[in-house]
């Protein structure tokens, strides 16, 4: 349901627009440039095609081929699945093996192609080549510093001054024109600033009426680390560069003093400023991509000619991998939503055994969900078929962590009269199973949502939020296959009594 990985940032992100056909080469390249760079105790794993061993998916839906499907999908090989990344295409492609596997057909048209629907996914200005340095010092790249705003190409250099906070009053009877000026992050007499970057902000007009340069903003080492490298949306005309203390403190240390002393006195109240001997230089380049996410989309053909479809659908992206001190973090997505793809691979392995389907089925594995339901409103607006030829839709999204009490979650924007009939008679068949209609909006963010939004009847399947949503923790060992394997049966019954109609 509706997050970068600092490491290697500019190179993944050159991949983006790549041709899948060229997916293998570009897994090759990604793992020399892992070797090379440095990432603290552990190193994201590379893409490289999982290993499904010798396990043969049954006919049937079965707790262990929901287990071998989630296993692969949920690896370390996987990388986290993030939309966008070689990560996800690579995911794409083992789903697309499997549709071949079953004998589903592709769509070939403008937008599909060998089973593939492109998605442009939000285009990003993206740094590149940032560079920042005086006398001898030479700043290392989001370690040492870090642009803060968007800047297509700029070159600048010039003296600085350390002013306090930047507040209107530690300008007093100083001219900063044509200088940086250097800042601490907060106001001083507040705390704690919960969001520095807009603290940040807000004192730039201040700065730019004085004719600043630019500003220097010193922030922890740990705050310069944390920021990837994506741009902020609010343009300046001058530039704002992070800095951290060990900048700084160089900085500080050519007029004579250290970063320990220039805030104790400035934490005691003091209008303290301080002109640095130095000419400090910045180069700040840019560059616009626009990744590319991709729909998985597969037909599994009626007996007799219809033009009536049915979409079952599940996103198979996450949130990827996500810097942790000096180690990387893998978002394995297992529930969120390996589980998903996972029953949609098992419904289409079971219903091709159906005779005499009264409608087509189109299977999709949505790209790009998690940025914003990329995949599915751009199938919507780019459908396969004509809309009106979609009679309704199913969505998979966390199906792997039934409760005790094994509830299921059903969503749908439609009145419930339409769904009381048969879901009575599920009930009946399911006795075990407690179905519920939740009323948190929470668990409308999902795809169904953009059928929805089209006026398609479409309903979600899922097992609720849970802890482990959106954090490492959400890993295979925290799947309840056999739950899932309950959900799916109760969800093929609910298909085989709509298809019927």
């Amino acid at each position: 349901m509706f997050y970068f990985c600092s490491l290697n940032i500019y190179f993944t992100n050159k991949l983006y627009n790549m041709n899948l056909k060229k997916i293998s080469s570009a897994i090759l390249v990604i793992a020399l440039s892992l070797a090379s760079c440095k990432t603290g105790k552990q190193n994201a794993a590379a893409p490289a095609s999982p290993e499904t061993g010798k396990y043969v998916t049954s006919a049937d839906i079965t707790e262990g081929d929901v287990h071998q499907y989630i296993s692969v999908l949920a690896s370390d090989s996987m990388g986290g699945r993030e939309a966008g990344t070689p990560y996800e295409a690579l995911a794409g492609k083992y789903i697309r093996e499997k549709f071949i596997s079953l004998g589903l057909k592709p769509f070939e048209n403008n937008t599909y192609h060998d089973y593939y629907q492109t998605v442009p996914l939000f285009s990003r200005k993206f740094f590149n080549n940032c560079e920042l340095n005086f006398n001898d010092f030479k700043g290392e790249y989001t370690v040492d510093f870090r642009p803060l705003i968007q800047f297509d190409s700029l070159k600048v250099a010039g003296d600085a001054v350390f002013l306090g906070y930047g507040n209107d009053a530690d300008y007093d009877n100083l001219d900063v024109k044509g200088k940086w000026v250097m800042m601490l992050e907060g106001r001083g007499n507040d705390t704690i600033i919960p969001k520095a970057n807009e603290d940040i902000y807000s004192r730039y007009e201040t700065a730019k009426n004085r004719g600043v340069l630019g500003i220097l903003s010193i922030v922890t080492d740990e705050a310069v680390k944390s920021e990837t490298g994506y741009l902020q949306s609010k343009p300046t005309s001058i530039p704002i560069i992070k800095i951290s203390i060990k900048t700084a403190d160089h900085l500080f240390a050519l007029a004579g003093t250290a970063f320990p002393e220039v805030l104790s006195k400035v934490e005691a109240g003091k209008n303290y400023r301080l002109s640095v001997p130095a000419t400090v230089y910045a180069v700040i380049q840019t560059e616009t991509i626009t990744p590319l996410s991709h729909n998985v989309v597969a037909c599994l053909n009626a007996a007799d000619y219809t033009d009536s479809y049915i979409v079952i659908g599940a996103h198979y992206d996450h949130l990827g991998t996500k810097p942790s001190g000096d180690s990387t973090q893998i978002y394995h997505g297992a529930d969120d939503n390996a589980s998903g793809v996972a029953g949609m691979l098992e419904l289409a392995e079971k219903l091709r055994s159906v005779k005499n389907l009264k409608h087509n089925i189109l299977f999709v594995a949505f790209g790009g969900e998690e940025l914003g339901l990329y995949g599915s409103r751009f199938f919507c607006n780019n459908p396969p078929v004509l809309l009106d030829k979609i009679k309704w839709m199913v969505n998979l999204d966390m199906i792997g962590r039934m409760d005790s009490l094994n509830h299921v979650y059903l969503n749908t924007v439609e009145p419930t009269d339409r769904y009381d009939a048969i879901l009575a008679q599920l009930k009946n068949a399911h006795p075990d199973i407690h179905i519920v209609f939740p009323s948190d909006a929470r668990f409308q963010s999902s795809d169904h949502s953009s059928f929805s939004g089209k006026n398609i009847p479409a309903i979600g399947f899922t097992t609720g939020l849970h802890k482990a949503y959106h954090t490492p923790a959400d890993t295979l060992g925290s799947v309840n296959c056999s739950g899932e394997k309950r959900l799916l049966d109760l969800v093929y019954d609910f298909i085989m009594k709509e298809e019927s109609n």
